[in-house]
């Protein structure tokens, strides 16, 4: 590389470094305009498309990767329009891109991610079916990866969508059993728990919820606090479950839409303990406050049955 164009180099990567972006853009035009210096060129053109793509504006760098689409960058450039198209949600013009780079570079190093990508392209346009097929065939790569995980997570939450909880028991399954640190392996961990709670598999559900809760995740925590009430309230175990229920509580907003339906259960383990008062101020609270109309209901349908004579002894 000639001196000139080393010190042209020079200035603009210590100007990126210096934040000096307007001047660093400048010394890039002078680069741009020196025909002999090709590869410096490029190679500025590279760190200019990364630099625009890091700091948000990916409309200003795309143009740049399409400029090196014909340059050795070609492959990471294929990918980084993929992955431009994707962040803009124009998500066939993202899948096109990755199409090109796994027809040209079968073996690239971005190959797992791109995969991930074009399946999540396919997720927003709702075609289940293709996403589910991109999403095999990541899991069928011999490395494992946290794609591979990503992947096992979508393929169950997928699968929960066409209601085949087979299926989305085996997805959860195999992303506990091969990532069990990973805060993901928690997430699946819960969704396992819902589905054994809706087969009527109690002690199973508890034992997914606790492994859930044992991943602190702050997302995660005042809906499996919610979802353990319940398994102890079928049980009939109310002291268990009303510490549940307010350990939810205290993890979940009053914008969650999860947080008047627990108050709801605790009006109900009050009002099965027979505490009739502490449960009437329990319903009119989720009456007064919840703005989902089905809680509401159900809150009044127990203010209605409480206002009833308690039954003879």
């Amino acid at each position: 590389m000639a001196l000139w164009g080393i010190s042209l180099l020079t200035q603009y990567w210590n100007n990126l470094r210096l934040g000096a972006m307007d001047e660093a853009n400048r010394v890039f035009q002078r680069l741009a305009k020196l025909n002999t210096f090709q590869d410096e060129q490029t190679f500025v053109q590279w760190l200019n498309a990364q630099v625009f793509f890091a700091d948000g504006k990916i409309s200003d760098a795309l143009p740049y990767y399409f400029n090196l689409l014909n340059t050795r960058f070609r492959e990471k450039a294929l990918f980084q329009i993929g992955r431009g198209y994707f962040f803009e949600k124009k998500f066939r013009e993202a899948m096109t891109n990755l199409d090109i780079l796994f027809l040209e570079f079968s073996d690239s190093r971005y190959l797992e991610e791109a995969l991930f990508m074009k399946a999540e392209c396919l997720v927003f346009l709702e075609d289940w079916d293709q996403a589910l097929e991109a999403f095999q065939l990541i899991l069928r790569q011999k490395k494992r990866h946290v794609w591979q995980l990503l992947a096992w997570v979508q393929v169950g939450n997928i699968s929960l969508l066409q209601k085949s909880s087979e299926r989305a028991e085996n997805a959860f399954r195999k992303a506990m059993d091969f990532f069990p640190e990973h805060p993901l392996s928690y997430y699946a961990a819960f969704q396992l728990g819902n589905l054994e709670f809706r087969k009527g598999n109690l002690v199973e559900a508890d034992r997914y919820f606790s492994a859930a809760l044992k991943g602190n995740l702050s997302d995660l925590m005042g809906e499996t606090y919610y979802r353990l009430g319940e398994v102890f309230y079928e049980q009939e175990r109310f002291d268990k479950a009303l510490a549940s229920f307010e350990f939810a509580l205290r993890n979940l907003a009053e914008t969650s839409p999860w947080f008047f339906l627990t108050q709801l259960e605790v009006g109900n383990v009050q009002r099965r303990w027979n505490k009739r008062e502490e449960a009437r101020k329990t319903y009119r609270t989720v009456l007064d406050r919840s703005r989902d109309e089905d809680i509401r209901l159900a809150a009044k349908e127990f203010l209605m049955l409480m206002e009833s004579p308690p039954s003879a002894p």
